[in-house]
């Protein structure tokens, strides 16, 4: 049996024993419908499609004219190793990365606190939003969460204005 079968004979254990297709199921359809109350909330933003991801993290993606303009954007984002729903500041490409890593570097003084995990390459900033036994429940998720994506959101458009 090759090392490939071997893996697959554990994968289909872990599915058979764990549920982990209903869970992974419920995870796109909570960030689908997240996705979809910001859209019917703000139409001033732009809201991008849902990346289901690799069982790694789901997401969707929030700009504004403000943050276009700037070539960033907002990532909601769901860490399937961590369990936790996060907001991440990202550009649109490695080059915009690149220019506003040592800005966001500095602590910003964001409330909740920033951070950034040095092996994530796809954020210059992250906000935890809610993890675990925390996380709301899927109709409630937008009422909870959407109060600190403004807020974060408003004081990194402050912040980048005083930028220029």
């Amino acid at each position: 049996m090759s090392d490939f079968s071997k893996e697959v004979e554990s994968y289909k254990e872990v599915l058979k024993a764990y549920n982990v297709q209903e869970i992974y199921k419920e995870i796109i359809l909570y960030m689908r419908s997240l996705r979809q109350d910001f859209q019917k909330e703000n139409e001033s933003f732009r809201i991008g499609g849902l990346y289901e991801g690799l069982m790694d993290m789901t997401y969707f993606s929030i700009a504004t004219d403000m943050l276009l303009q700037k070539k960033l954007k907002l990532a909601l984002v769901f860490v399937h190793g961590k369990g936790s729903l996060e907001m991440w500041i990202s550009g649109q490409n490695r080059e915009v990365m690149k220019k506003y890593r040592t800005y966001f570097s500095a602590d910003p003084g964001f409330s909740p606190p920033a951070f950034h995990e040095k092996d994530n390459e796809d954020a210059l900033l992250e906000f935890t939003l809610a993890e675990g036994k925390d996380l709301p429940e899927k109709e409630d998720a937008y009422e909870a969460v959407a109060p600190m994506v403004y807020n974060i959101l408003e004081q990194m458009e402050k912040q980048l204005e005083n930028l220029d």
